[in-house]
């Protein structure tokens, strides 16, 4: 055969799909991300050890419901240069979540990132949890009567 013929085949192949799984396809869901909670820790007054420490929440929204349960939530440090993570956690099944970390100078910003999910099936379907980051928040946040 020659290389006109092989090159031929070859396109055959992947114009019929058998190459891959026909079946098979990837599917992307979007994701939001917002905190709703980042203040000082209530016991770091009273403890020299968690003098700093600070609180953060808010939650997880997608249409699908495996994309808001078990989702890792990161929040950062806005500054100048990169930016620092000020702690991590995973969302519970309604999509909250709750960090502890360090506590920023009050004023200064921070924000969340949630970590893209890839949902596996047995059919060979791929879908897809879309990261997200949330709105810049002013720390401490002071939440709306």
């Amino acid at each position: 055969m020659g290389k006109k013929t092989i090159g031929g085949i070859g396109i055959l192949v992947l114009a019929l799909g058998m190459g891959t799984p026909s079946s098979a396809h990837v599917k992307k869901f979007p994701s939001s991300v917002v905190i709703t909670r980042a203040a000082l820790s209530p016991t770091a007054a009273s403890d020299v050890k968690l003098q700093g420490a600070a609180e953060y929440g808010g939650k997880v929204r997608s249409k699908r419901k495996a994309c808001r349960k078990d989702r890792r939530v990161r929040v950062y440090h806005e500054i100048k240069g990169p930016d620092p993570v000020i702690g991590g956690g995973k969302t519970r099944p309604g999509g909250n979540w709750e960090i502890h970390g360090s506590a920023p100078p009050d004023g200064d910003l921070v924000y969340a990132i949630v970590a893209r999910k890839v949902l596996r099936s047995a059919s060979g379907h791929r879908h897809v949890c879309k990261a997200a980051r949330s709105h810049y928040v002013v720390f401490p946040l002071i939440p709306k009567p």
